[in-house]
């Protein structure tokens, strides 16, 4: 599925954070494990009990993940697609 037909159906505020078309980027599956994340993911760096998913955003992009859902401040890089919201379990 494209990923501006998933994001017009988002009901929480996101913010995005890339130049790239979101027409032209195809989501075909999701990831909360950036070990997991292959082509066309789009990986939800979620912050945990453990573990703040922010850190796994490098792996998950060189894994393949084509777009990264974030908290939003916890983005530092323009890689890939992405996008960042003040609640990222909404979206």
């Amino acid at each position: 599925m494209k990923l501006s037909q998933i994001l017009s159906k988002v009901k929480t505020n996101f913010k995005i954070i890339s130049s790239a078309d979101s027409d032209l980027i195809e989501i075909e599956d999701i990831a909360l494990d950036s070990r997991l994340v292959k082509k066309n993911s789009a990986f939800f760096a979620l912050s945990g009990k453990a573990k703040d998913g922010a850190e796994f955003i490098p792996s998950a992009i060189a894994n393949g993940a084509s777009v990264v859902i974030a908290e939003k401040g916890k983005i530092k890089s323009a890689q890939c697609f992405l996008l960042e919201s003040e609640n990222p379990f909404a979206l």
